[in-house]
């Protein structure tokens, strides 16, 4: 036993190779928060009927065509997730993975009538990271922002 133990040390020792670079950090941060508000600042998100998280639909822009995005292998296949952060219905989005270059374009669509274009602009150092985002043609501060609607 203690021949086959040296032996699998030594395979795994022989093994490694200290000239190779190992990426050792992959980070994926693309996700954004949304807070959607109403005139009265209050959540606008499962305050009716109408705006029902269950009716909210994301779509990546492919080409020159929008898809409705959904993915069963993944744990939130519809690509985004209502959080209550101290009593604010956030909505976390994880934005197209369909780039143009360095950015992306996604809608969100709260009901029919309210549809937001969501283009991100994205890092790829070390991974892929959601740098900037534009709503609607309006550049926010960051990546975390509340819209009123």
């Amino acid at each position: 036993m203690t021949r086959y133990l040296s032996l699998v040390l030594l395979i795994f020792i022989l093994s490694c190779d200290s000239e190779n670079s190992v990426d050792c950090c992959t980070n994926i941060d693309t996700e954004l928060s949304i807070h959607y508000i109403n005139e009265a600042g209050e959540n606008l998100v499962n305050s009716t009927e109408e705006f029902d998280q269950a009716n909210i639909r994301i779509y990546f822009k492919d080409g020159e065509i929008f898809k409705y995005a959904y993915n069963n292998r993944l744990d939130l296949p519809n690509y985004h997730q209502v959080i209550d952060i101290d009593d604010q219905l956030v909505i976390r989005l994880f934005p197209s993975d369909l780039y143009e270059g360095e950015f992306s374009t996604t809608l969100i669509e709260l009901t029919a009538n309210l549809v937001d274009t969501i283009v991100t602009q994205f890092e790829f150092t070390n991974g892929v990271q959601a740098k900037k985002v534009w709503v609607n043609g309006k550049e926010m501060d960051h990546r975390h922002f509340t819209l009123l609607r």
